[in-house]
């Protein structure tokens, strides 16, 4: 799966915008006025003069001196949808996983301001969790990790095997590249229609949507005729309905870096408010995460 958590990224973000000196500059030459005072000593015959200069009096800054205000990050407040897929170290148990992630996953939303999660079912331990950091499963939980829909993605989406109860639901159900699998063969029009009508036949509240690399590949899955290489039009027989979709690609063909802001526009000139969330890489999209960021 191409996707990977951004905190890092966001850390670098912050800090430039949060941590940051003010510093007072020093004042212009003070220019003294006419007016002085005489004062005497009871102690002493001399006499010294003072002088009023301008504003400054005893009870101010002295002169020459600066003052430095450092404002330290202490937590980012989001207020819109704002969600992360975090590392697998950082949200599972075991020998594979952080001994730490409670206090990391916790971290996730009471630091960086994240309010929906992404990431595997899993089993109970790891459910239970991120719940506990405070992703409800029903609200805030994004489901991911189902590869060709087929029988092992059926019995997760059914709570066979992760402690839940038949009747719990996710927020939402996400495929990744469901054409540009990486990982196994591309899953047929057919059979990503028959896992959606599953999913939302077991739980019409949840979302399913799907992410991928290109327009074309995605419009595959989900348009009668879809729109193919070279602008060959092809007939689909089971074109799919989806409640969201995200693109995934974050560099080109080649491997070189690209700007993915082209790349949303096509999908959201495709899918309208459909394509109303994406992926931002922390490891591939550092150098625009901040175009990125505003522009998403």
């Amino acid at each position: 799966m191409k996707i990977r958590s951004f905190v890092d990224a966001l850390s670098i973000l912050f800090f430039s915008l949060f941590i940051f000196s003010c510093t007072e500059s020093t004042p212009p030459e003070p220019k003294l006025n006419s007016e002085t005072k005489t004062a005497s000593s009871t102690n002493t015959s001399t006499s010294k003069k003072l002088s009023k200069v301008d504003d400054f009096y005893p009870d101010q800054l002295e002169y020459g001196t600066k003052t430095e205000i450092e404002y330290v990050f202490h937590h980012y407040v989001a207020n819109s949808e704002f969600g992360i897929m975090p590392t697998e170290y950082r949200q599972y148990a075991g020998s594979s996983g952080d001994p730490n992630r409670i206090q990391k996953l916790n971290e996730l939303k009471s630091k960086w301001g994240f309010n929906y999660i992404a990431a595997c079912i899993g089993v109970y331990e790891n459910i239970q969790a991120i719940v506990n950091a405070g992703f409800p499963i029903e609200t805030n939980y994004l489901a991911s990790g189902f590869a060709t829909g087929g029988t092992e993605d059926r019995a997760t989406v059914q709570n066979l095997y992760n402690g839940l109860s038949p009747n719990n639901h996710f927020w939402g159900y996400y495929v990744d590249e469901p054409y540009n699998h990486d990982c196994c063969a591309s899953i047929t029009q057919s059979s990503f229609k028959s896992f959606r009508d599953f999913v939302k036949g077991l739980h019409p509240n949840s979302l399913f949507g799907f992410g991928e690399t290109y327009y074309v590949f995605a419009n595959f899955h989900t348009h009668n005729p879809y729109e193919w290489l070279y602008g060959y039009s092809y007939t689909n027989y089971y074109p799919t309905q989806v409640d969201f979709v995200m693109c995934t690609r974050y560099d080109s063909f080649s491997g070189t870096e690209i700007d993915h802001r082209p790349l949303w526009d096509g999908l959201q000139g495709l899918y309208g408010n459909v394509f109303s969330r994406t992926w931002i890489a922390a490891h591939k999209d550092g150098s625009e995460f901040r175009n990125l960021l505003g522009y998403c």
